[in-house]
């Protein structure tokens, strides 16, 4: 289970959420479909390495827990009179990663994850990041995911469908804090890419006054690159 993940600081991001989970991550390469599979069977708080932590509008401290075979997010928010309050992070696993100028360039990207949290308040989930050349760039799933665990998969995922994070305020050019022109790169030129995931919590202002603490766990986390 390997990990590998570089870390830009002076990337401002946002996205939705945000805490994650790549974990330990076993590689497997099959001669038949010569796809690369990345699981999270076996992992070490070692691996991982936070990309961001974000806290917007009224939004409360977050915390990470690594814990074996899942990682536990942790989240405090606060309703008020923004639109919308909540915390976020993105962590990513150090040795999940994938160079298309080395390893050829990727068709598809497929990737799955069991999310649950113990707060129905607000809106919760978890998406698959990618950092290439210093950017972070995420595949939006939106849901809000209950305490019984939601599988989340998406499938066939080409460049076009990561947009870059780029701030945690939306402005002109980039509606939400996401930029939806500028995505990674996955022809036989692009840098090397590493896997995480974000997580988070987040409540408007129609949820109740009170303070929504919530527990994000990630479990069974795979993602599956297929090279061209």
């Amino acid at each position: 289970m390997k990990t590998s993940l570089l870390k830009d600081k002076s990337t401002t991001s946002f996205g939705f959420i945000a805490s994650l989970v790549l974990l330990g991550i076993c590689t497997t390469v099959s001669l038949a479909n010569p796809q690369i599979v990345f699981s999270d069977s076996n992992f070490s708080q070692s691996q991982y390495v936070s990309g961001m932590s974000i806290n917007f509008g009224n939004g409360g401290v977050g915390s990470t827990i690594f814990g074996t075979g899942k990682v536990t997010i942790s989240s405090t928010v606060t309703p008020g009179s923004a639109s919308y309050s909540g915390h976020s992070d993105i962590i990513m696993c150090k040795w999940a990663k994938y160079t298309p100028s080395n390893q050829g360039a990727i068709s598809t990207i497929s990737w799955k994850q069991t999310v649950s949290c113990n707060e129905a308040q607000g809106q919760s989930g978890a998406v698959l990041f990618i950092f290439q050349g210093g950017k972070y760039f995420r595949s939006l799933v939106p849901v809000n995911v209950g305490s019984n665990g939601l599988v989340i998969s998406k499938t066939g995922l080409t460049s076009n469908n990561f947009d870059e994070v780029v701030s945690g305020m939306p402005s002109a050019s980039a509606p939400q804090g996401i930029n939806f022109n500028s995505h990674p790169d996955f022809t036989s030129s692009g840098a090397t890419m590493q896997f995480g995931i974000g997580a988070g919590k987040s409540a408007g202002q129609g949820a109740p006054g009170s303070k929504a603490s919530a527990r994000l766990i990630v479990d069974d986390w795979e993602v599956k690159v297929v090279p061209q």
